[in-house]
């Protein structure tokens, strides 16, 4: 018996090595072989601060970049002037390229440069190093496999695969380098100095408005009506895609603006940021996009009409679909009226975001109570425009001799005052006159609910 248990453990202990070297097996063959790692055929490696300057040579014509001690880069043979303008980051982009330059693929089988296009070559370029020594290549033909050229260095027989990016560098023109961001300065983190944005349209009125920062991101429309409009309006339609925009295409240094159309531009955006004020030119290419300048500047640019959204934008579209937007934040107090009876409320606001509280009737109200409160303000539905032609001008003035049956005020912190006020224009309607302006009628109910909210609120 104790024979027979010897050998059952014995069996046990093989068959749990071989499941266990079976399993390893199983998994090794499982796993795909490992890929060789790609080689790279390095051609140059060292700092830019190691050159001088670099030269370009190719069907375009002659240009090269002088390379200061602190890195600015002057254009030759260009004489700078106040016209000009490079971009700066682009030239150095192309400068590293060429400091740490790498192929893909190096060939050595002895075939002539006639073979590669090397005898000929689309580009030549020179880098002059510190040392007064100078380093010469050649762009040669476009391969038949792929989208890589071939490419030689003065003094190395092997010809080089590079790639496509690398090869249409040194193909551009001196102008491809121009700098062309329409609106410098326009990020993020410059916002703050952003005072006013408008836009003039010939072709639609509605979209002739203005805009302006009333600081801590907080934003108002100026024309053709005052109302304060939502920060993230602002920022999704307009901010956003501005501080994104660059153009497609660069289309010369033309100072004639009549053959692209932005001597009478279809729309003017004019930007005030900082101490600057910009004004965009754009005009349709009938192609279905966009010629584009910077008043006072050289450069003419092609933008696809989708990158072009915010040209569409009227001022409906900027207010959304209420007619009072703005930030509880920025309040000091709102006070409710009815002038036929002389009912009024008067809640002040006080604290900081959400420390935020409300003061009415001698009570602390909490800030989600606040919240809630004010909510009917903030979601005054705009049911239609009020035309302000014919017998609809007559309607409203009617409408605006008889007494305001509501009013509303909002301070603000900043001491500027927003004034609404509700006059019947049937049983359920009411023009809504904001800061003297009419341009909407909204349900009459609306301002009951602004009044059963701070009554909610006293008791």
């Amino acid at each position: 018996m104790k024979h027979y248990w010897k050998a059952l453990i014995l069996s046990s202990i093989a068959l749990a090595i071989f499941s266990v070297l079976l399993a390893f097996l199983m998994l090794a063959d499982s796993q795909e072989p490992a890929q060789p790692a790609a080689t790279i055929y390095e051609i140059n490696s060292f700092s830019v601060s190691e050159i001088s300057a670099v030269a370009v040579n190719n069907a375009t014509g002659a240009y090269g970049f002088i390379l200061s001690p602190d890195g600015y880069i002057t254009v030759v043979p260009e004489h700078m002037t106040e016209e000009d303008d490079y971009s700066q980051d682009e030239m150095r982009a192309f400068v590293f390229l060429l400091s740490k330059l790498s192929a893909s693929q190096a060939i050595d089988d002895g075939a002539t440069a006639t073979d590669f296009g090397l005898d000929q070559p689309l580009a030549r370029v020179s880098i002059i190093l510190n040392d007064s020594s100078t380093l010469r290549f050649n762009l040669g033909n476009r391969s038949p496999v792929d989208d890589s050229y071939y490419f030689q260095k003065e003094g190395d027989p092997r010809v080089y695969l590079i790639g496509k990016t690398t090869a249409s560098l040194m193909l551009r023109t001196r102008t491809d380098f121009w700098n062309k961001e329409l609106l410098p300065g326009i990020n993020t983190e410059s916002l703050d100095l952003l005072q006013s944005i408008s836009l003039m349209s010939e072709e639609i009125n509605s979209r002739n408005w203005r805009i302006e920062h009333k600081g801590d991101f907080s934003y108002q429309l100026v024309e053709p009506l005052t109302i304060p409009i939502k920060t993230d309006n602002v920022f999704s339609m307009l901010l956003l895609p501005l501080s994104t925009l660059e153009p497609e295409q660069f289309l010369g240094l033309s100072e004639d603006l009549v053959p692209y159309g932005l001597n009478k531009p279809d729309y003017t955006l004019t930007v005030t940021h900082g101490d600057k004020t910009q004004a965009l030119l754009f005009s349709r290419d009938g192609q279905g996009g966009f010629h584009a300048t910077r008043r006072g500047r050289s450069g003419i640019f092609g933008i696809p009409e989708d990158r072009l959204e915010f040209l569409s934008l009227g001022y409906r579209e900027l207010i959304g679909d209420y007619i009072y937007n703005g930030s509880m934040a920025s309040v000091d107090t709102i006070e409710f009226i009815r002038p036929s009876t002389g009912i009024s409320y008067r809640l002040a606001l006080l604290g900081e975001g959400a420390q935020l509280y409300g003061i009415i009737d001698g009570q602390s109200i909490p800030y989600g109570q606040v919240t809630t409160a004010l909510t009917p303000l903030y979601t005054i539905g705009i049911v239609g425009e009020a035309s302000h032609d014919g017998n609809h001008k007559e309607e409203i003035h009617k409408a605006l001799e008889r007494p305001a049956h509501a009013r509303v005020k909002i301070t603000k912190r900043d001491g500027t005052v927003d004034i609404l006020e509700f006059h019947p224009m049937n049983e359920s309607l009411s023009f809504i006159q904001i800061n003297g302006d009419v341009s909407f009628t909204t349900y009459t109910l609306a301002a009951q609910a602004i009044e059963d909210a701070l009554v909610g609120l006293s008791q």
